[in-house]
């Protein structure tokens, strides 16, 4: 006869739960792999965030077939990293040859994701009561002209809004951009005026800067995914309110109004 196996034995599976409260406090770079120990085989991981700031969540390198449960209350928050402004592009005059040399502005970085996927995992979330917000992306850097002899430069582009201060671009022969400050609304890029083009601003939460808006400005630093997924995940939103209401309540924010999806 052939041979049988408790079923037990065949479908074993890893099992963790853990609530992070005001106790716990602020979560910085939280990766549930590591916090768990690394563990090998599958795993159903059921975690509660009350009342706290998750500052960038990883779910970690969890095996593939893997189920997360996710429940946020009492306006819990999830955020991701803002992005840096770009550097204005530069140009200087060169008198030998009657040219204007140098270099245009470059792109803002990218917001990131404020809970990220690393593998295909299933994800059951409840955000009825708590919030995703992916960061900004980065202002470009201000644009040139090498129009000789003028050689105008650009100055930097503006940080984005997420939980850590972004950089502003710097502008070697212009304003640098502002500082995007954590909590606080995108940052502007540095100024126009004189020899200088304008910076692009850097974005609020989830979306996307603006470019440096003249001709050699660099481009903006796209918003990230409230949650960011991987190739074959499954995302479900388990509470009662669906997609479309989270985004009104300014719950699910991400990507421009794209919240969910892959890097």
């Amino acid at each position: 006869m052939p041979w049988s196996f408790p079923v037990s034995l065949l479908a074993s599976r890893n099992t963790f739960g853990k609530t992070f409260d005001a106790v716990d406090g602020k979560q910085t770079d939280l990766n549930l792999f590591d916090f768990f120990g690394n563990p090998s085989g599958p795993s159903d991981v059921n975690i509660i965030f009350d009342g706290i700031d998750v500052c960038s969540l990883s779910l970690g390198n969890f095996r593939p077939d893997s189920i997360f449960s996710i429940t946020l209350i009492n306006d819990a928050a999830i955020f991701g990293r803002g992005g840096n402004g770009g550097t204005g592009g530069e140009s200087f005059p060169e008198g030998l040859i009657s040219q204007c040399l140098g270099f245009p502005g470059t792109s803002g970085g990218n917001g990131g994701g404020a809970l990220v996927m690393l593998q295909a995992y299933t994800l059951n979330i409840d955000l009825d009561d708590g919030y995703s917000w992916g960061g900004g992306g980065g202002g470009g850097g201000g644009g040139i002209t090498f129009t000789w002899p003028s050689c105008k430069s650009g100055a930097g582009g503006g940080g984005a809004q997420g939980w850590q201060a972004t950089f502003g671009g710097p502008g070697l022969f212009c304003d640098n951009g502002s500082a995007g400050g954590p909590g606080g609304f995108g940052a502007g890029g540095g100024t126009s005026g004189g020899t200088c083009f304008a910076g692009g601003n850097g974005g609020p939460w989830g979306r996307r800067g603006v470019s440096g808006p003249d001709s050699g400005g660099g481009n903006f630093g796209d918003g990230g995914r409230a949650i960011q997924t991987f190739v074959g995940s499954t995302v479900n939103l388990t509470g009662a309110k669906n997609q479309a209401t989270l985004e009104s309540e300014n719950r699910l924010i991400g990507r421009n109004s794209d919240p969910i999806g892959l890097p």
